[in-house]
Order: C-alpha cells, then structure tokens, then sequence
C-alpha cells in the first residue's frame, strides 16, 4: 500500500497547533498568502499552483447582499513600484470594492477570498470543486454557529 506524506525533515509533535508540523504548515499557508497577494496585484483572482507535496489555491470573487456570485470583472493591476498588499490589507480591499460596485450601485458588493492546501495527488479538478463546496457551506444557514 502506498500513502502521501508530509515532506518535513523534522521530527513531528502530536500536540495540536504546536511543534514542527504545525509551523511547517503555518509557513505554507503564510507564503501562500504572500504570492496570492503578489498575483493580486498584478490582476489574477484565481490562481493554483503544486508547491512540492501540496495544491495550493487562491480565490477571490465577489457577491451582492442576497449572497449570489456575481460575473467576474478584471481587477485593477497596481505597478511594480506600488506598495505590496500587505499584513493590513484593508485600503486595497476597499479600494477595490468601490472599484467593483461601480457597475453594481444598486446592490452592496461584497468580496471573499478562499484559500486552500490540499495534498499535490489530488487532482485540480476535485480541488476546484472542493473549493466551490466550502464556499458554500461556510455560508449556507445552519443552527451551529462558525465561531
């Protein structure tokens, strides 16, 4: 039989949240989020890439009040010599929103993005979907709260 592991060279820690593993994955999950923001900059809201072991994949899209997608417009792309979207990412984020509800005034315009890790086995096509099932799960109304 064979399985998919996690590349580390350290010896792991069973301790939720703490040891090797845990800032191995931190550390994934944060360079992700660094070159999502990277491709953002530069107009992509969707992007996937094999990173050793794993799938990572980014998505941004935006919806209106009842909760529907709506159709995907070209993000504004910032010059190189811009400042990076960065830890407090809340202006461009704004900027961006108003940029998009331009052609949406009579709705408010909300924006979400997703990030995931998934095993680099797995192929794009069930992470994609996967991705589409957490979305809506996240949101759909349940009697168990999120947080």
């Amino acid at each position: 039989m064979m399985a998919p592991s996690l590349s580390m060279t350290e010896k792991s820690s069973s301790e939720l949240g703490k040891g090797p593993l845990a800032n191995f994955i931190k550390r994934k999950v944060w360079s992700l989020i660094t070159l999502a923001r990277r491709y953002l900059q530069k107009g992509y809201t969707t992007l996937m890439l094999q990173d050793g072991d794993y799938c990572c994949s980014y998505f941004l899209w935006f919806e209106n009040e009842l909760g529907y997608k709506l159709e995907v417009i070209e993000v504004p792309v910032l010059s190189d010599d811009s400042a990076p979207i960065g830890m407090l990412p809340g202006d461009y984020y704004r900027k961006l929103l108003r940029y998009y509800s331009k052609n949406h005034q009579a709705e408010v315009v909300k924006c979400y993005e997703l990030l995931t890790v998934h095993l680099g086995i797995i192929p794009s096509e069930l992470v994609v979907q996967q991705a589409c099932d957490l979305a809506r799960r996240l949101w759909e109304p349940s009697r168990i709260p999120l947080l």
